[in-house]
């Protein structure tokens, strides 16, 4: 056996004087010492720049506060939402296109810079420019507005009015040489009066804003339920003569923040991850697979600012309400030394749900110091004590009013306050953040949370949550291909996938009244109208609907009609024909409740065989589309597009198209069963849980 220690020994005693040598050569020692000195002066000079930089934007951040206040006399930010505003600010892109339509909201369409779209849209040779710039909450409508303005404060005159104030026309109208500023109307998504009546507020603030040489609206995208909603027209009317074609109104036209690019997000990680720091290069690779892999991150900035603190915490959170959990839970620890974090929660809490309730009833979104003494003092807390640090949730405005550094905080606090059973969250209207802060806490904790569930009980009219899907689903010109991959869906997209099963059941409503079935389903907000039955001695030919007429309607309303009658169809007024999308909602309330009551419940017989309906698509190039929620009978004329099968097996839903072929005419006699959809999404309707309404569903 070889011994290892003949050859290992010599090895380490080698070292040992080799060592020993660096150790008292001189000239070694001094260059070391050298390096080391050299090594500490840099991070002497780079702490000294960080500092410099540091002082260098608290006071460009005072002065932008001053300005602000002279200008308007009214205290809209506090210095610390400045500071934090402009803090490593990346400036955005914008597009031309929502970016919740996208499936991946990092790929984006990008029109370009933001900021040169505005600046070039503002040019001297440029008309008056009113513009709409939409974003989802977090993604960085507010803090454009005030780097945009600390940007050009000293060459351009600018004024920002947050519409959360009750009093934003009187500040409108109090500005000073409004031909010569150009007005950001900040957060219309904020305004009560709005949120009540759109279209009116909208009309009053462009009239109080007429005079002024560009005006520029923020809103959530959210707010607007569909395109058609969103202002094409500024409500403010050109003087003097105008150019040939040109309309008599000014347009409002319509940007979208876009996510952050790649290149923007390593600008961010690099400005928070300093080169001079130890470590810094692995805490960027960790930062940079971090936001790679959670959406929320890229999609808005202000939560992109948890990254060094999650990055240094070595945690990942994934989903929306785990995020805000995180942030808040940060804060709460960052403020420990002066308040307990349970009580410092729950007061949060009660200021979060009393500055919402506030706004909603015309309020303001701050709380004077002594409104916030008497909340503190119910939990035995003394709010003259309160010493606040300069990375608080919670600031404090020139005026010494308090507001929540971001709206989406004060969100998040009003949802988990609702968690905790706060009565007066529901006599309110939600936000669509809201209701995302909701589902998002439900797949967090996988289902586990009940208080979530138990909030479905409820009767939830008051907070206008529901439907929780808002997706389009009108009939449209659909290909084959498109008609199979709806199909093949389930009518299940991404969203869909996050609603509890038990949320949907309990939201159906069904009336019965003269034969006619009316069933709504809450969360995705449509209503289906067919009739109560087909008696078995009946001939089911006087419940059919001909192709004749069938094809007048779908015609008419897809617009194929090459010369459109004055005459309206009589069923396209009673309520239009269903897309395939909405038949398989159907299809999937039909299993559920077969599964749960067999036959016996409203709309069962649409589960018997030879049983056509009429859809409201059509196929590209001619062919109208009849549906089955029994695919076990193969009918002889329509042709067969695609199928699912049921949860059993057994034959299910499928679409089929009466299809025209050539030299032989369409049977006009050709009929099928038609159920009807009551047209827009279900935005008025009186919902809640299962328990307790009058027109809840009793199978």
């Amino acid at each position: 056996m070889i011994d290892l220690s003949t050859i290992t020994g010599p090895a380490l005693a080698a070292i040992k004087q080799d060592v020993s040598w660096l150790a008292t050569n001189a000239d070694i020692r001094i260059v070391a010492k050298v390096l080391m000195g050299a090594a500490a002066g840099i991070a002497t000079v780079a702490k000294a720049i960080l500092y410099v930089r540091k002082l260098s934007t608290d006071i460009a951040a005072g002065k932008v506060v001053a300005q602000m206040f002279e200008q308007t006399r009214v205290a809209s930010f506090s210095k610390s939402d400045v500071r934090d505003a402009i803090t490593g600010y990346v400036w955005p892109d914008a597009s031309s296109i929502d970016p919740s339509d996208e499936a991946d909201l990092r790929n984006v369409p990008v029109q370009g810079p933001l900021l040169d779209a505005i600046l070039k849209a503002t040019s001297a040779a440029r008309e008056r420019l009113h513009l709409i710039l939409l974003a989802d909450s977090g993604m960085g409508k507010t803090t454009f507005c005030i780097n945009f303005y600390a940007k050009f404060r000293k060459t351009r005159k600018v004024a920002i009015v947050p519409l959360g104030r009750a009093d934003a026309i009187e500040v409108i109208k109090a500005i000073p040489f409004p031909q010569e500023t150009m007005l950001f109307l900040d957060a219309l998504d904020e305004d009560a009066v709005a949120i009540r009546d759109k279209e009116t507020r909208f009309a009053e603030l462009m009239e109080s804003a007429k005079n002024f040489q560009h005006v520029i609206v923020t809103c959530r995208s959210q707010f607007f339920l569909h395109d058609d909603d969103i202002p094409a027209g500024s409500r403010i009317i050109r003087l003097g003569p105008r150019k040939a074609g040109e309309a008599r109104e000014y347009p409002m036209r319509r940007l979208y923040l876009a996510p952050f690019s790649p290149e923007q997000i390593e600008q961010y990680v690099k400005s928070h991850f300093p080169w001079y720091k130890l470590a810094t290069f692995r805490a960027r690779a960790r930062a940079r697979q971090m936001v790679a892999s959670i959406p929320e991150l890229s999609v808005r900035p202000m939560l992109l600012a948890l990254v060094p603190d999650l990055v240094k915490d070595h945690t990942t959170k994934s989903e929306l309400f785990e995020l805000y959990e995180y942030m808040v839970d940060k804060w709460l620890q960052r403020e420990s030394d002066w308040i307990d974090q349970t009580t410092l929660l729950s007061i949060s809490k009660s200021l979060a749900v009393r500055l919402y309730v506030q706004q909603q009833n015309g309020g303001m979104d701050r709380l004077s110091p002594e409104e916030l003494g008497a909340i503190a003092d119910s939990y035995g807390n003394d709010a003259e004590s309160w010493k606040l640090t300069s990375r608080s949730l919670l600031n404090r405005d020139i005026n010494g009013y308090y507001k929540f550094a971001h709206r989406s905080i004060l969100e998040y606090l009003f949802v988990s306050a609702t968690l905790d059973g706060r009565e007066e969250c529901f006599r309110v209207p939600w936000t669509h953040l809201m209701t995302q802060l909701l589902i998002s806490r439900h797949v967090a904790t996988n289902g586990g949370d009940l208080r979530v569930t138990a909030i479905f009980d409820r009767d939830l009219a008051e907070t206008g949550m529901l439907p929780l899907l808002k997706r389009e689903s009108h009939p449209i010109l659909q290909s084959r291909s498109g008609i199979v991959s709806i199909v093949q869906s389930g009518g299940i997209d991404a969203d869909a996938s996050r609603i509890n099963e038990s949320w949907v059941m309990k939201s159906y409503r069904v009336k019965e009244d003269d034969g006619v079935t009316t069933l709504t389903d809450l969360v995705r907000g449509v209503t289906w109208r067919f009739i109560s039955s087909a008696p078995a001695g009946d001939d089911p030919r006087i419940y059919m609907e001909p192709l004749s007429s069938i094809a007048r309607e779908v015609s008419y309303e897809l617009g194929l009609l090459n010369r459109p009658s004055g005459v309206v169809p009589e069923p396209v007024v009673l309520g239009r024909l269903p897309s395939t999308l909405e038949m398989l909602w159907l299809y999937g309330y039909l299993q559920s409740h077969r599964d749960a009551f067999g036959k016996n419940f409203p709309g069962a017989w649409l589960l018997e065989s030879h049983r056509l309906f009429w859809l409201g698509d059509a196929l590209k190039g001619g062919g109208f589309l009849t549906c089955t929620f029994n695919e076990g009978d193969e009918p002889h004329a329509p042709v067969r597009i695609a199928s699912i099968g049921d949860s059993k097996g057994n034959g299910g839903f499928a679409v089929y198209e009466i299809a025209h072929r050539p030299g032989v005419p369409w049977n006009p006699a050709f009929s099928a069963f038609a159920v009807r959809v009551r047209r827009g999404l279900l935005g008025d309707s009186k919902g809640g849980g299962a328990q307790g309404s009058d027109n809840a569903m009793e199978p």
